[in-house]
């Protein structure tokens, strides 16, 4: 483990402590994905060179607490060999450059689903962004969410620039990928747009028990 406070103030070092301190990211977490990124990219640059890297061989990253340097070692043993190439450290300053841009990406991405979870299950205002065949890309404030062609009414149209409300659905999580999860078909729309209208919903004076939904075309509601 790293003690970012022991880092030289070099450009690397000042950029890990920002965004650290701004996005509230675990500045060895910055270190490591470094770490990791330089290894692969000394052995991309390695095989571009023409030399054998087996797969099983073990690299380790040092970054030299005087000059902020990386330097690479490849672990044979118990020994620790220097394998450094002449100018590694331009690659070695452009990769860790890329990490840290990906962790701020990353940071930012996750305050957003952090922000917005407590709000599923809500109608949200939104401006579709852009189309295909598969989904809509609907803005939502400063973040995007995904409308499903699933989820979209048959009957309506969906076009750039169109302002609608939408069920917050869900944020579905796929391979290490997050979504926020749109929905124009879900019945539960229904409610909360008479909760939204109608005081006594809103209240809980009436409760509406049951929806029977045709997406575009009529719904009926029982209520209490």
């Amino acid at each position: 483990m790293i003690d970012i406070k022991k880092l030289p103030r070099t450009e690397f070092a000042s950029a890990v402590a920002q965004v650290a301190g701004q996005r509230r990211i675990d500045p060895n977490a910055v270190i490591e994905a470094v770490r990791n990124a330089v290894v692969a990219a000394y052995k991309k640059d390695a095989r571009e060179r023409g030399e054998e890297i087996g797969e099983d061989e073990e690299y380790d990253v040092s970054l030299d607490s005087d000059s902020g340097e990386a330097k690479i070692f490849k672990i044979d043993g118990e020994k620790r060999v220097d394998v450094t190439p002449p100018g590694f450290g331009r690659i070695a300053s452009q990769t860790a450059k890329q990490v840290i841009v990906q962790k701020i990406r990353e940071a930012e991405k996750e305050s957003i689903f952090q922000e917005y979870s407590s709000k599923v299950g809500t109608l949200l205002s939104g401006t579709i962004l852009r189309i295909d065949p598969f989904k809509a890309v609907v803005g939502i404030g400063k973040a995007e969410a995904i409308l499903p062609r699933e989820e979209q009414v048959r009957d309506e149209r969906y076009e750039p620039t169109k302002k609608m409300t939408f069920l917050f659905k869900e944020i579905a999580e796929n391979e290490d990928k997050k979504e926020m999860i749109l929905s124009r078909r879900d019945p539960h729309i229904v409610e909360e747009l008479f909760k939204r209208e109608v005081p006594e919903v809103a209240l809980g004076n009436v409760v509406i028990k049951k929806i029977a939904r045709r997406p575009g075309s009529r719904t009926k509601i029982a209520v209490e």
